[in-house]
C-alpha cells in the first residue's frame, strides 16, 4: 500500500512537472541602484547594468531615470556602451521608436583614436532618453527601438518588461514614502 501511494505520488508529480510553465521573469526593485547625492539637483535611480546577449558580449546597457529634487519631472533613459574592433568607427548617431519617431540622442563618448588603415579597439556611449508613458506602457514583449550607425547596420533594442517594471517598482515606491524615508544612498 505504502509502496503503491509512493508511486502514485512519483507519477503525479512527473505529470505537474511536465504541465509546468517556464519560470517568468518578474519585476525586482533590489537590481535597481538609488543614487541620492544631495549636492545633485536630481536622485538617480539605475537598473544594474548587462551585457547584452543580442548585441554581443562587449556591448553593455542600462536603464536610468532622473527624478528632478525641485519639480518632480522624470527623465528616463538608455545608457549604452558598444565596444569592437574594426578599422571604421560606426558613429551610433540616432534612434526611433516602433512607430519611426525620433529619440532624442546624447552622444557621450566616441573612443578609437588609432590609424584608420588597421583594426583597433573602438567604443561608442550614448543615452538615448525615453519618454516615460511610452515605457509604462509597454507591452509584455518589452519596448522596443532601433538606434542608427553611419557605417553600421541598425541594430533592434529591447527592453525587457520586468527590466522597465523594476525601475518603475523602485521609484513609485520611494515616491509613496514620505521625503525623509526615501533610500539616501549618497555618492562617494
Amino acid at each position: 500500500m505504502v509502496r503503491r501511494s509512493l508511486v502514485s505520488l512519483v507519477l503525479v508529480a512527473l505529470c505537474v512537472s511536465a504541465c509546468a510553465t517556464p519560470p517568468q521573469q518578474v519585476a525586482d526593485a533590489g537590481i535597481v541602484d538609488v543614487e541620492d547625492d544631495t549636492f545633485k539637483t536630481y536622485r538617480e535611480y539605475r537598473t544594474k547594468q548587462k551585457k547584452s546577449i543580442q548585441l554581443g558580449s562587449n556591448d553593455i546597457l542600462g536603464l536610468a531615470a532622473r527624478i528632478d529634487r525641485k519639480t518632480g519631472a522624470t527623465t528616463i533613459f538608455v545608457e549604452m556602451l558598444f565596444a569592437y574592433s574594426t578599422h571604421l568607427r560606426r558613429h551610433y548617431d540616432r534612434a526611433a521608436n516602433a512607430q519611426a519617431e525620433p529619440l532624442t540622442f546624447h552622444k557621450i563618448l566616441s573612443d578609437g583614436s588609432c590609424d584608420r588603415n588597421r583594426n583597433c579597439s573602438r567604443a561608442e556611449v550614448f543615452q538615448i532618453i525615453i519618454p516615460e508613458p511610452a515605457l509604462r506602457q509597454a507591452p509584455p514583449s518589452g519596448y522596443q527601438f532601433k538606434i542608427f550607425a553611419t557605417a553600421a547596420p541598425e541594430l533592434l533594442i529591447t527592453l525587457e518588461k520586468p527590466y522597465i517594471d523594476s525601475l518603475f517598482l523602485k521609484i513609485d515606491a520611494d515616491r509613496a514614502k514620505p521625503p525623509t524615508q526615501v533610500s539616501q544612498k549618497t555618492a562617494q
